[in-house]
Protein backbone atom coordinates (compact mmCIF):
# COMPACT_ATOMS: atom_id res chain seq x y z
CA UNK A 1 0.00 0.00 0.00
CA UNK A 2 1.33 3.56 -1.02
CA UNK A 3 1.54 5.91 1.99
CA UNK A 4 2.35 9.10 -0.18
CA UNK A 5 -0.13 11.04 -0.75
CA UNK A 6 -1.14 11.89 -4.54
CA UNK A 7 -0.36 14.73 -6.41
CA UNK A 8 -4.06 16.02 -5.57
CA UNK A 9 -4.49 15.58 -2.38
CA UNK A 10 -0.38 17.23 -1.90
CA UNK A 11 -2.05 20.66 -4.23
CA UNK A 12 -4.92 20.56 -2.39
CA UNK A 13 -3.13 20.42 0.98
CA UNK A 14 -0.92 23.34 -0.27
CA UNK A 15 -4.03 25.59 -1.11
CA UNK A 16 -5.35 25.00 1.92
CA UNK A 17 -2.49 25.84 3.78
CA UNK A 18 -2.01 29.41 1.93
CA UNK A 19 1.60 28.38 0.27
CA UNK A 20 0.40 27.89 -3.43
CA UNK A 21 -1.41 30.92 -4.24
CA UNK A 22 -0.66 30.40 -8.07
CA UNK A 23 -2.03 28.43 -10.44
CA UNK A 24 0.14 25.44 -11.47
CA UNK A 25 2.75 26.19 -14.17
CA UNK A 26 2.29 30.11 -13.32
CA UNK A 27 4.91 32.69 -12.43
CA UNK A 28 4.82 34.12 -9.53
CA UNK A 29 4.81 37.52 -11.07
CA UNK A 30 1.32 36.81 -13.82
CA UNK A 31 -0.16 35.56 -9.98
CA UNK A 32 0.70 39.13 -8.42
CA UNK A 33 -0.25 41.21 -11.28
CA UNK A 34 -3.87 39.46 -11.63
CA UNK A 35 -4.80 40.94 -8.56
CA UNK A 36 -5.97 44.35 -7.80
CA UNK A 37 -3.69 46.64 -6.34
CA UNK A 38 -6.01 47.57 -3.11
CA UNK A 39 -6.04 43.21 -3.02
CA UNK A 40 -2.70 43.26 -3.52
CA UNK A 41 -1.96 45.62 -0.89
CA UNK A 42 -4.60 44.09 1.99
CA UNK A 43 -3.21 40.75 1.11
CA UNK A 44 0.58 41.87 1.87
CA UNK A 45 -0.10 43.67 4.62
CA UNK A 46 -2.76 40.80 6.64
CA UNK A 47 -0.86 37.73 5.10
CA UNK A 48 1.81 38.46 4.70
CA UNK A 49 5.47 37.98 7.57
CA UNK A 50 7.82 40.05 7.62
CA UNK A 51 10.58 38.24 9.60
CA UNK A 52 10.08 35.36 6.94
CA UNK A 53 10.65 38.22 4.24
CA UNK A 54 13.70 39.16 5.45
CA UNK A 55 14.98 35.42 4.85
CA UNK A 56 14.14 35.58 1.36
CA UNK A 57 15.59 39.74 1.19
CA UNK A 58 18.97 37.97 2.29
CA UNK A 59 18.91 35.06 -0.04
CA UNK A 60 21.24 34.89 -3.03
CA UNK A 61 18.28 33.72 -5.04
CA UNK A 62 16.25 36.40 -4.65
CA UNK A 63 19.20 39.04 -5.29
CA UNK A 64 17.59 41.92 -2.73
CA UNK A 65 20.24 42.40 -0.84
CA UNK A 66 22.70 42.60 -3.45
CA UNK A 67 21.49 46.00 -4.93
CA UNK A 68 19.51 47.30 -1.84
CA UNK A 69 20.74 47.88 1.90
CA UNK A 70 18.67 48.40 5.14
CA UNK A 71 20.29 51.74 5.32
CA UNK A 72 22.64 54.12 3.84
CA UNK A 73 25.33 52.71 6.87
CA UNK A 74 24.79 49.48 5.91
CA UNK A 75 25.47 50.08 2.16
CA UNK A 76 28.71 49.69 0.43
CA UNK A 77 27.12 50.92 -2.89
CA UNK A 78 23.11 51.51 -3.63
CA UNK A 79 22.29 50.28 -6.53
CA UNK A 80 18.66 50.29 -5.68
CA UNK A 81 17.18 52.53 -3.10
CA UNK A 82 17.64 51.30 0.63
CA UNK A 83 14.84 50.08 2.74
CA UNK A 84 14.72 52.94 5.09
CA UNK A 85 15.10 55.61 2.54
CA UNK A 86 12.15 53.46 0.19
CA UNK A 87 9.77 53.57 3.20
CA UNK A 88 10.10 57.51 3.60
CA UNK A 89 10.45 58.99 0.72
CA UNK A 90 6.70 59.44 0.06
CA UNK A 91 6.45 56.23 -0.80
CA UNK A 92 3.05 54.21 -0.77
CA UNK A 93 2.88 50.44 0.21
CA UNK A 94 1.23 50.32 -3.61
CA UNK A 95 4.40 51.85 -5.10
CA UNK A 96 6.77 49.67 -3.22
CA UNK A 97 4.67 46.60 -3.68
CA UNK A 98 4.36 47.29 -7.46
CA UNK A 99 8.43 48.27 -7.91
CA UNK A 100 9.23 44.88 -7.13
CA UNK A 101 6.82 43.16 -9.75
CA UNK A 102 7.21 45.68 -12.37
CA UNK A 103 10.99 47.26 -11.57
CA UNK A 104 10.28 49.49 -14.72
CA UNK A 105 7.73 51.21 -14.15
CA UNK A 106 8.29 53.99 -12.18
CA UNK A 107 12.19 54.28 -11.51
CA UNK A 108 13.27 56.75 -8.73
CA UNK A 109 14.89 59.86 -9.38
CA UNK A 110 18.86 59.04 -8.42
CA UNK A 111 18.79 55.37 -9.54
CA UNK A 112 17.65 55.73 -13.55
CA UNK A 113 19.62 53.70 -15.29
CA UNK A 114 22.03 55.43 -17.87
CA UNK A 115 23.98 54.32 -21.13
CA UNK A 116 27.21 55.49 -21.94
CA UNK A 117 28.94 55.12 -25.47
CA UNK A 118 32.40 56.14 -25.23
CA UNK A 119 34.35 57.45 -28.90
CA UNK A 120 36.37 53.89 -29.08
CA UNK A 121 32.99 52.43 -28.82
CA UNK A 122 32.88 50.80 -25.38
CA UNK A 123 28.74 51.06 -24.30
CA UNK A 124 28.49 50.85 -20.35
CA UNK A 125 25.53 50.73 -18.70
CA UNK A 126 24.28 50.66 -14.97
CA UNK A 127 23.83 53.63 -11.94
CA UNK A 128 25.93 56.54 -12.11
CA UNK A 129 27.11 56.35 -8.62
CA UNK A 130 29.42 59.94 -8.28
CA UNK A 131 29.64 62.27 -10.62
CA UNK A 132 32.09 65.46 -10.56
CA UNK A 133 32.83 68.10 -13.47
CA UNK A 134 35.09 65.74 -15.35
CA UNK A 135 34.60 62.10 -14.91
CA UNK A 136 31.90 59.84 -13.37
CA UNK A 137 31.53 56.70 -11.90
CA UNK A 138 28.83 54.30 -13.03
CA UNK A 139 27.87 50.96 -12.07
CA UNK A 140 26.53 47.74 -13.30
CA UNK A 141 26.62 45.66 -10.18
CA UNK A 142 27.60 45.60 -6.66
CA UNK A 143 31.34 44.38 -8.14
CA UNK A 144 31.40 46.14 -11.35
CA UNK A 145 32.40 49.81 -11.85
CA UNK A 146 33.75 51.88 -14.34
CA UNK A 147 34.78 55.02 -14.05
CA UNK A 148 34.32 57.45 -17.35
CA UNK A 149 36.25 60.88 -18.65
CA UNK A 150 33.67 63.09 -19.76
CA UNK A 151 35.68 64.07 -22.25
CA UNK A 152 35.55 60.27 -23.81
CA UNK A 153 31.71 60.40 -23.84
CA UNK A 154 30.10 60.28 -27.37
CA UNK A 155 26.76 59.37 -26.25
CA UNK A 156 24.83 59.56 -22.99
CA UNK A 157 21.32 58.27 -22.26
CA UNK A 158 19.19 57.62 -19.80
CA UNK A 159 17.10 54.50 -20.29
CA UNK A 160 13.84 53.81 -19.48
CA UNK A 161 13.82 50.15 -18.35
CA UNK A 162 15.17 49.70 -14.85
CA UNK A 163 18.63 47.81 -13.90
CA UNK A 164 16.92 45.78 -11.70
CA UNK A 165 15.61 42.76 -13.85
CA UNK A 166 11.82 42.13 -14.29
CA UNK A 167 10.77 38.73 -13.01
CA UNK A 168 13.34 38.56 -9.39
CA UNK A 169 10.18 38.04 -7.66
CA UNK A 170 9.80 34.43 -10.02
CA UNK A 171 12.47 33.17 -8.15
CA UNK A 172 10.28 32.40 -4.99
CA UNK A 173 8.41 29.53 -4.30
CA UNK A 174 5.18 30.87 -3.50
CA UNK A 175 2.70 33.78 -4.06
CA UNK A 176 2.84 33.63 0.06
CA UNK A 177 6.81 34.00 -0.43
CA UNK A 178 6.25 37.20 -2.25
CA UNK A 179 3.31 38.42 0.42
CA UNK A 180 6.32 37.75 2.97
CA UNK A 181 9.20 39.73 0.92
CA UNK A 182 7.13 42.42 0.25
CA UNK A 183 5.83 42.61 4.20
CA UNK A 184 8.88 43.12 5.06
CA UNK A 185 10.28 45.29 2.33
CA UNK A 186 7.41 48.09 3.23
Amino acid sequence: MNHLPSATGLFIALLFSGQLLAQPGETISKAVKQQPTRTLTANVMNKGNAARGAVFFHRSSTQCAKCHAISASTSNQNLGPTLVDATRKNSTREYLIQSMIEPSKVIRKGFETTIVTTEEGKVVTGIVTNETATQFTISSSPDESSIIDKSDIEERETSTASTMPEGLIDNLQSVQDFYDLAKYVI
